[in-house]
């Protein structure tokens, strides 16, 4: 039988920002650096076949921490990135907000009409099961 387990990156300088990051590269923060360790620990006794991550530094710093517990190496897969926000990413959430109130407001009514630039729902959603 086939166990997938997921595991979301530790936490990034821009998540301890309160930052929209989507798809830009932002690496982890000192505390995602460990978030990202103490994962590994924890999965370290388990049996892992292949860790697969997307091509962005801070899926890639957690799933290389979790990787090289088991002697693996890490598989990308650029389709696992996150959700790209479009015109939001970098700002904080209340930057966004402030800039864009009706955009959010359209976006949270519908996520298939998302903010300028970013990927509809269904768009993420069959990269996603494409994987």
């Amino acid at each position: 039988m086939l166990h997938l387990m997921l595991v979301r990156h530790g936490e990034s300088e821009w998540n301890a920002q309160r930052r929209y990051q989507g798809q830009s590269d932002v690496p982890l923060s000192a505390l995602g650096k460990r978030q990202a360790e103490l994962i590994a620990e924890r999965l370290a006794g388990g049996k892992i076949d292949a860790v697969y991550a997307s091509d962005l530094k801070r899926a890639w710093e957690t799933a290389s921490a979790i990787a090289g517990k088991s002697g693996l190496q890490v598989l990308p897969e650029p389709r696992l990135r996150e959700l790209k926000f479009g015109v939001l990413e970098g700002l904080t959430f209340d930057e966004a907000q402030a800039q864009y109130p009706q955009m959010i407001a359209t976006w949270l009514e519908d996520f298939n009409q998302p903010p300028d630039g970013a990927e509809t729902i269904d768009l993420f959603n069959a990269r996603i099961i494409s994987s």
